[in-house]
């Protein structure tokens, strides 16, 4: 759809409310004969077109009107009702008219009046101004079907559907009536809402398309909406008709009135061409406003690698923007340490491997996850901007345990070769210290890493078993704890380390081995498993993005809900148990 030539997105939702129709059916004497037969046949047919929740009630009018079945009549007596209608007299249609918009008992249901004649009104002491005004009055929706014929005047029916703006099909002869009941049926149980976001401050002019199973649809519609933007309270949605839809249908049917819920704007920031500019400025000043918090914050000093010159001092010059953000970071750091929280956000920094203070890492964190919910914000709507702002602070904590998960697999899968590097140095004469530094020197990251950290707390006075403990504790490795043990017990007691050390990395070559192995052997299983995991819940989703109606028959009834449910548990427990089936533990 689109609204002053802008495309608008929308959802479409089939209307679900209570539903009354009263049938109203021309018993005068022109309707003698066939065409009375013709109109028995086809009203029955409706009436076994509509679904079992539909409320309907049976009117005749000849020279009088009459009510031939109330509310609360079962189908087969209003499809007796409807066979023993017999022709003759006059005809009072307003009368008829008048008689069902009084039958209608619940205010909330949608209304229709379903009238079949051949003439126009005769003998009624209703005129069409006091009819139009008690359909209206009773919001009632009016579908006549116009049975043509040689004397067929149709004047009246048409004048009192353009006064409520109702619809009227022609039906040629007795044989055609069939076809337009059941297009008549069909629009009164297929009743969409469609719903959009207004971005207009004054007049909108609203053009809406469809196009699906050969049926072309178009709607023309102009709303104001300056008594919103001059302050009115525009309330909730409001349903309007929007006028009628020229619609090209192989049944025939020549008019339709679709009823459009439109939403007026209400200050949701993507409601102009200029609203994304504005969300985007504004979305920048706050980082500013963030960035110029004027916090005391001390600079930063050099850190224990830069004094020992394993990293450049930073003598250079500091820019305004990197000392604004040191001011920043310095205040996120004394917020953490007030609420003791610096220390553990340190320790899983250091064990993913990344090189930032807890503050700059919450700085960096808040900036991603207030962008991502600021995208979320502009572009679709603020409460899916604050699911994106959640889910964006909660992947910045994903990220670093993933991040720190990785680079202890990793230290472990090097650890054999790590201890063979360290046995090869002690059996060349070198010290234990000498041959950390040498893996320091030669392993690849991460191992590298954490032995250049070692090296550079021994040399600022720290005990290097204690160092070493601290590269267990950080890359979760029990096979490394053994190895730091096996070192201690050497210091104390002498012997051949070098040996230890080889059997040591064998084993742990061996477990890495049997690790590889079984998950080359499980790779084809756990694939599977991840497609049977995820397929449900895809196609799950995409029913209910393509199709609402199919996937609520489910999701709407008890127990489509305990089926739905106990999927899902057995889905998430299945994904548990191959995991644990699969993972090696020694």
């Amino acid at each position: 759809m689109t609204e002053n030539g802008e495309l608008r997105p929308l959802s479409v939702a089939k209307l679900r409310d209570v539903l009354e129709v009263v049938i109203v059916i021309d018993t005068s004497g022109s309707m003698e004969g066939e065409p009375l037969e013709a109109a028995r046949v086809a009203a029955i047919d409706f009436v076994g077109q509509l679904d079992g929740e539909t409320r309907v009630v049976m009117v005749g009018f000849g020279a009088t009107a009459s009510t031939k079945a109330a509310f609360g009549a079962s189908r087969s007596e209003i499809n007796g009702a409807i066979s023993n209608l017999s022709a003759g007299g006059e005809t009072a249609l307003y009368d008829g008219l008048v008689l069902a918009a009084d039958q209608f008992a619940d205010s909330s249901a949608r209304r229709f009046v379903v009238v079949l004649s051949d003439g126009k009104d005769t003998v009624s002491s209703a005129s069409l101004a006091s009819t139009a005004s008690v359909l209206q009055d009773g919001e009632v929706n009016l579908y006549a079907i116009a049975l043509a014929s040689a004397d067929a005047d149709f004047s009246g029916l048409q004048a009192l559907a353009a006064d409520v703006e109702g619809q009227v099909v022609a039906a040629t002869d007795a044989a055609s009536l069939n076809s337009t009941h059941a297009s008549a049926a069909s629009r009164l149980t297929n009743q969409y809402q469609v719903t959009y976001r207004s971005g207009a401050s004054s007049e909108a002019a609203i053009i809406i398309s469809v196009d699906a199973d050969e049926i072309l649809a178009i709607v023309r519609h102009t709303q104001d909406y300056s008594a919103v933007s001059n302050g009115v309270a525009p309330g909730s949605d409001t349903t309007d008709p929007v006028g009628s839809a020229a619609v090209g249908d192989p049944a025939g049917a020549i008019t339709t009135n679709p009823q459009v819920s439109v939403t007026p704007n209400d200050g949701y920031l993507l409601t102009s061409s200029n609203a994304l500019y504005l969300g985007a400025g504004g979305l920048f000043i706050g980082v500013l406003v963030a960035l110029f918090v004027a916090f005391s914050a001390e600079p930063r000093g050099p850190s224990a690698f830069e004094r020992l010159n394993f990293k450049p001092s930073g003598s250079s010059p500091r820019s305004g923007l990197a000392n604004m953000a040191d001011r920043a970071t310095g205040f996120a750091d004394r917020l953490l340490e007030k609420q003791e929280k610096r220390g553990a956000l340190d320790s899983i920094l250091e064990r993913a491997g990344m090189d930032m203070r807890p503050g700059e890492y919450i700085l960096t964190a808040s900036a991603a996850a207030l962008g991502f919910g600021a995208f979320g914000f502009i572009m679709l709507s603020p409460r899916h901007g604050l699911v994106f702002l959640v889910v964006g602070a909660f992947g910045a904590k994903f990220y670093v345990n993933r991040r720190a998960r990785k680079r202890q697999a990793l230290f472990a899968k090097q650890l054999g070769d790590t201890l063979m590097m360290i046995a090869g140095s002690l059996r060349s004469g070198h010290g234990v210290v000498e041959a950390i530094d040498t893996v320091a020197a030669q392993a690849e990251s991460p191992t590298s890493d954490e032995f250049t950290r070692s090296v550079a707390e021994s040399r600022i006075g720290r005990d290097m078993v204690e160092s070493l403990y601290g590269i267990a504790e950080r890359t979760n490795s029990e096979d490394f704890i053994w190895v730091v043990r096996a070192i201690s017990i050497n210091r104390e007691l002498g012997g051949d380390l070098a040996e230890i050390l080889d059997n040591v990395g064998a084993t742990i070559r061996d477990r890495n081995r049997l690790r590889d192995q079984v998950k080359a052997l499980s790779a084809q299983g756990k694939i599977s498993a991840i497609i049977l995991f995820v397929l449900p819940i895809g196609v799950a989703g995409y029913v209910q993005l393509t199709n609402k109606e199919y996937m609520a028959s489910m999701t709407d009834q008890t127990v489509g809900k305990f089926v739905f449910g106990g999927a899902c548990f057995a889905l998430i427990a299945g994904g548990f148990w191959l995991k644990k089936l699969v993972k090696v533990e020694f």
